[in-house]
């Protein structure tokens, strides 16, 4: 079961520059986005294989704010059809902002329970591993 430590964790706020209503507990990234009704920072999905600024902990709307957890233990999405072992698989970043077990891209997390494979998305719990650039 996904868990989170809120103790130990940073927890930073970002105008949403898209609709993530349906990205809870997705990789998301800041960006400088000057096409938005207020320029400035935004939260936006992370790109593949790409280091993220954190993971969502809210589903906003664009333009909305929502919380980014940036270190710690939190829950994350992890892609269909994916195997991971608690403790043992580092995760980056797939397309749509899920977590993948690491190939070649930046890792961004570690895998904190295990999950065989699964016919959609899946939530679990991961330790983040912040300061792992190129972002991107």
């Amino acid at each position: 079961m996904p868990y989170s430590e809120r103790a130990l964790v940073a927890i930073i706020s970002a105008q949403a520059g898209a609709d993530l209503s349906a990205k809870q507990f997705y990789a998301v990234s800041l960006v400088n986005d000057t096409s938005q009704p207020v320029p400035g920072v935004h939260m936006v999905v992370s790109t593949a294989a790409k280091a993220c600024t954190g993971i969502s902990q809210d589903n906003p709307v664009s333009g909305q704010a929502g919380g980014i957890q940036v270190s710690g233990v939190t829950p994350a999405a992890i892609s269909a059809s994916q195997v991971v072992t608690a403790g043992t698989t580092y995760l980056e970043v797939d397309s749509g902002g899920t977590l993948i077990p690491h190939n070649a891209g930046t890792i961004v997390a570690l895998a904190l329970e295990t999950l065989a494979s699964n016919a959609s998305v899946a939530i679990i719990t991961v330790m983040l591993l912040p300061g792992n650039l190129p972002l991107a």
